[in-house]
């Protein structure tokens, strides 16, 4: 039975128009189109998912693996699509993925912002590898973080009680000491020297 029929409202996002005539004819969609797409899919299910708060039933279930199952759908058709795109629109994409995870996108609002970031003025085929580069740091900044935590706090819920305030302690006050490294020092006026009185 069709799922619109039992009247469920399918998460949805525009296709894009076919144009008529033979194969010769069918352009292929833009890097940024996709993007939307993605954005629009994003989009559905948040409207669903705030709709919905139950979210162990039948439905919820069978909506959710629609979504992504369109979302798998969409990433084939990029990967299907990614070699004959430009080289310009292979870094415009590589810098979506480094920066944001494709399985779950983001709002129609930030990929305009992104698509406004690389359009206006065009980033050039450099300044997309730079941006690229620093997001994969930034990546890497935040998974040595979250490393660091981890392993904080494995090693934390071997400490006894006491330990773990001793090192709380020690934390804080390390903290403190950084902030007040960093906050401005405030600059010292000197007088200026007495004027001699050579005449």
């Amino acid at each position: 039975m069709d799922k619109e029929a039992k009247g469920r409202q399918p998460l949805t996002y525009q296709e894009e128009a076919m144009p008529q005539g033979g194969p010769e004819h069918l352009s292929l969609p833009d890097v940024l189109d996709v993007l939307v797409r993605r954005a629009q899919l994003r989009d559905s299910w948040v409207q669903f998912r705030r709709s919905h708060k139950h979210q162990h039933t039948r439905e919820y279930l069978a909506l959710r693996n629609e979504h992504l199952e369109k979302v798998e759908q969409l990433g084939d058709e990029v990967a299907s699509l990614y070699p004959a795109w430009k080289p310009r629109d292979q870094l415009i994409f590589d810098l979506y993925t480094t920066s944001k995870e494709w399985r779950f996108g983001i709002s129609s609002q930030e990929t305009q912002a992104f698509i406004a970031r690389v359009q206006s003025p065009p980033m050039t085929e450099d300044e997309l590898r730079e941006e690229i580069r620093k997001a994969k740091e930034a990546q890497e900044r935040k998974a040595a973080i979250a490393k660091k935590i981890s392993q904080t706090q494995r090693h934390n819920r071997t400490l006894s009680l006491e330990d773990r305030e001793r090192s709380r302690a020690y934390q804080r006050r390390k903290r403190e000491s950084r902030l007040q490294a960093e906050r401005p020092q405030p600059t010292q006026v000197f007088p200026d020297p007495p004027k001699s009185n050579t005449s």
